[in-house]
């Protein structure tokens, strides 16, 4: 147990330190995007890379169902964080180091949490259906793309932003740069400024490194399933999750403290989109293509269904904190963290096969497929 926990704990810094890496170079590369654009897609995307590959390795590294059951936890029980947790630490933050009124773009939130209740239902719809097709994964990825078009055309206008760090290369020692694998420092010593050539050797490089990170992390997770004799998805939902939120985290307490809280608001919802549709519609896509076509267990089935009813329900919860509140603050932000609590306290009891909420949960799913 020692040493799944040690793994998981050395793939979270692997994934944080790859991340750190990768957001150098969508800083620079999303120079030109308006406040929340950029949020909502390069930092979600940096920062939720790690989700898309644990649900790609989970899958194609078992090539069985339960592979996906762990994608879908990863990238659920990261979402979930995301909603609630991240926002609430973004206001602490914020509060913390500004002294102005704390107000949401509400014209952002909304863009993006329409896009995000759109996939997380469309998900639970192709759940339901106890079998996964082409098709319903197909359009389950074309929403982010759709999502990007939005975001695209609504940034036209937008003039450069240099928030981009500018690095010393005179300060930067190349050995530590290679021992550290730190690609970022790496490419600035040999090209000696940053570009958009070397922005993509970076995020490349960084990509490459933050697939090994989630390599240790499925393992390390599977092996420690083992050990508490439970199913993967519960230790993906626990742990891969919260190993995966840590860039989403950081960047966007870091946004909140620079007072970019718009980017920090949209990298939140941003990068909960990118889950649901690419972290898991582009893995189940690739391997009903080349593998075969995913289905359920009624015993898995109804826990995937309770796991996205949570996640759509907090996800309506925090837009409802977003909209109707004309400042936010550090009220709002407790009572974001009491919904996680609650997430968690009825997981814990889903794990342990408790006999009433096993009956709750088997209602609530007998009458969802009712309506769906």
């Amino acid at each position: 147990m020692l040493l799944s926990l040690l793994g998981i704990t050395f793939s979270c810094f692997l994934i944080y330190h790859f991340s750190k890496q990768f957001e150098v170079a969508s800083l620079y590369l999303g120079r030109f995007m308006s406040a929340g654009v950029r949020g909502a897609t390069l930092n979600a995307v940096s920062s939720s890379l790690p989700e898309l590959f644990t649900a790609m390795l989970s899958l194609f590294f078992f090539a069985d169902k339960e592979g996906f059951a762990f994608g879908v936890g990863t990238a659920a029980g990261s979402a979930v964080f995301n909603a609630a947790v991240i926002p609430a630490l973004a206001i602490f933050a914020f509060l913390i180091r500004h002294t102005r009124h704390l107000k949401a773009n509400k014209k952002i939130i909304l863009r993006d949490g329409i896009f995000l209740l759109f996939a997380e239902l469309f998900f639970l719809y192709c759940i339901l259906q106890g079998t996964l097709s082409i098709a319903m994964m197909a359009l389950l990825v074309s929403v982010y793309f759709l999502y990007t078009m939005t975001l695209y055309f609504s940034s036209k206008n937008g003039k450069e932003v240099e928030d981009y760090e500018h690095i010393d290369v005179q300060q930067i020692n190349i050995w530590r740069a290679i021992l550290t694998l730190n690609f970022s420092d790496f490419f600035m010593i040999r090209n000696k400024r940053i570009t958009t050539a070397v922005a993509i050797k970076i995020a490349l490089g960084a990509i490459a490194g933050m697939g090994i990170a989630c390599h240790f992390l499925v393992e390390s997770c599977y092996h420690l399933a083992d050990v508490f004799a439970i199913s993967p998805y519960f230790t993906a939902v626990l742990f891969a999750a919260a190993a995966t939120s840590v860039p989403d985290t950081v960047l966007s307490v870091r946004d909140a403290l620079s007072g970019r809280v718009e980017d920090s608001l949209a990298n939140a919802l941003g990068s909960n989109i990118f889950d649901i549709c690419i972290g898991l519609g582009l893995p189940a896509l690739l391997f009903i293509i080349f593998v075969e076509p995913i289905s359920f267990s009624p015993s898995l089935l109804e826990n995937l269904v309770m796991l996205e009813v949570f996640l759509i329900g907090i996800t309506l919860a925090v837009l409802l904190i977003f909209t109707l509140s004309k400042t936010l603050s550090k009220r709002h932000a407790f009572v974001l963290i009491g919904l996680f609590g609650f997430f968690v306290v009825m997981l814990f009891f889903q794990i342990q096969d408790n006999p009433i909420t096993k009956d709750v949960f088997s209602s609530v799913n007998h009458a969802i497929q009712a309506v769906l």
